[in-house]
């Protein structure tokens, strides 16, 4: 069943007046649309007719149980915004669609405020039946049990898409970090330990690390051309001719800089986070032609360093005690 045509039921944007667009996934359909008046909810509103008629045509239709709408807000109640949206389901029958604050869009949990609490208490749960699974099944550990296991079983979950949702605030990093640690007491030479001595015997880093790094390693693709994202939002960029110091008229380059957010889940959003690290490194790092010149290159100079600055938590990646 070919449904790449889906988009051009909605036809051309009046993106002056309602932005939006339409992302799939397999069977999953989203629609993505700004909204600031009445005029903007009605537009939307025809372009959830025009997708239930392109089903009908099709002699398909959508499940009307598992269509929400999500809307993002600064409000604490974004349901009360505006009037519930619509749909007609095989029998013509108007049904309204169900509003919600939380939704999972390919496992990770979406907020109407973009907080990452309730993902964070998924990708820990998850965590710890996987941990749990392995204590039970595991009476003694040793070193290289507990790196490879927990590396392979466990911190896939906590790691999950974690560019897009990296905690921001300092009691989900701990908690994070939290499973972590439980883990690298199962050796029982190294309980007495601090958390970072354990880390260091057993050649691990901390996730604040793993994450500050991981981003990292995706701006180095964004900047090489390796994924090509379309942002919403341009990145703010500054023209070498501008820039003072020995970077001024380099290769007439143009350097990806902060934008200045109203909102602190902007501020922390990847484009900001990235950039203090990013200049941190020094240039033949940025400059890799490769991604694994990149990540080794990268490697071996946290390693002489271990100096990260994205977010409180990774400037302290080594200082973590509970």
């Amino acid at each position: 069943m070919y449904i790449n045509d889906l988009p051009d039921s909605l036809g051309k944007s009046e993106a002056d007046i309602a932005p939006r667009m339409l992302k799939l996934f397999a069977d999953d359909t989203k629609l993505l649309a700004k909204i600031n008046s009445e005029s903007d909810f009605k537009l939307t509103q025809l372009d959830i007719d025009k997708l239930v008629n392109w089903a009908k045509d099709w002699r398909m239709r959508f499940n009307e149980d598992k269509c929400k709408a999500l809307r993002i807000c600064k409000l604490s109640s974004p349901t009360d915004l505006y009037l519930p949206f619509t749909m007609t389901d095989s029998f013509d029958t108007i049904r309204y669609i169900d509003n919600t604050s939380s939704e999972r869009d390919l496992g990770v949990q979406v907020k109407h405020n973009l907080k990452w609490d309730e993902q964070v208490t998924l990708a820990i749960s998850r965590a710890n039946q996987a941990l749990g699974t392995l204590t039970r099944t595991f009476r003694c550990w040793n070193p290289f049990m507990v790196k490879q296991l927990f590396e392979i079983y466990v911190r896939p979950h906590l790691e999950y898409s974690v560019t897009t949702w990296c905690p921001y605030n300092q009691v989900d990093v701990a908690r994070l970090e939290r499973v972590q640690e439980r883990a690298t007491r199962l050796v029982a030479s190294l309980k007495n330990l601090d958390y970072a001595d354990r880390l260091r015997e057993l050649r691990m880093t901390s996730l604040a690390h793993r994450r500050a790094r991981g981003d990292l390693i995706q701006m180095h693709k964004c900047q090489t051309g390796k994924n090509d994202i379309s942002w919403t939002r341009e990145w703010p960029r500054l023209h070498s001719s501008t820039a003072t110091g020995p970077c001024g008229n380099t290769r007439h380059a143009q350097f990806p800089i902060k934008e200045t957010p109203s909102l602190a889940q902007r501020d922390h959003f990847f484009k900001n986070r990235v950039i203090d690290d990013w200049f941190l490194l020094p240039a033949y790092i940025r400059e890799a032609s490769t991604t694994n010149m990149f990540k080794n290159r990268l490697d071996a100079h946290l390693l002489g360093t271990q100096r990260l600055t994205t977010s409180t938590a990774a400037r302290k990646l080594l200082e973590l005690r509970h």
